[in-house]
């Protein structure tokens, strides 16, 4: 293989091995860049997006931290009791992993608010909600916070 190089580099022209002497670096270089430099920066960039990102979710965590009350244990039981309590009717509840899912029917809205704020007292916050039909149909996923 060596001896096929080398007979084809001696068939180049003169200015042809020049010019190849001078590329390859070249050529070298930017495929450097382009395959190990540029990916590398790409990631160091993403990861100091994301300290930053963390450092300010971070303050923002602290700052309210005051305010956030802290988690009471909740079962089916107690989530039916309160939701019972705050007007809600028709009351099913499910807990997957830690996030309970509650279903129920809701005369007004006022009521629903009301709930909410009183899970929020028990240190529980709402992620995700769905309002459907007349009468309103709620389902809500309740998590620690």
């Amino acid at each position: 293989m060596i001896t096929a190089l080398k007979q084809r580099w001696s068939a180049l022209q003169p200015s042809e091995q020049r010019l190849l002497k001078l590329a390859s670096p070249i050529v070298m270089l930017m495929l450097l860049y382009l395959l190990a430099w540029q990916p590398l920066q790409s990631v160091l960039e993403q990861s100091s997006q994301q300290a930053e990102r963390d450092e300010l979710l971070l303050q923002r965590l602290e700052a309210v931290r005051e305010q956030l009350q802290p988690v009471q244990p909740m079962d089916t039981r107690r989530w039916q009791a309160l939701a019972a309590s705050n007007g809600l009717q028709q009351v099913v509840v499910e807990e997957q992993a830690g996030i309970w899912l509650l279903q129920a029917q809701v005369p007004r809205i006022e009521h629903l608010e009301r709930f909410l704020q009183r899970a929020a007292d028990q240190g529980w916050h709402w992620g995700e909600l769905t309002l459907q039909g007349q009468p309103l149909q709620l389902t809500v996923e309740l998590l620690p916070l």
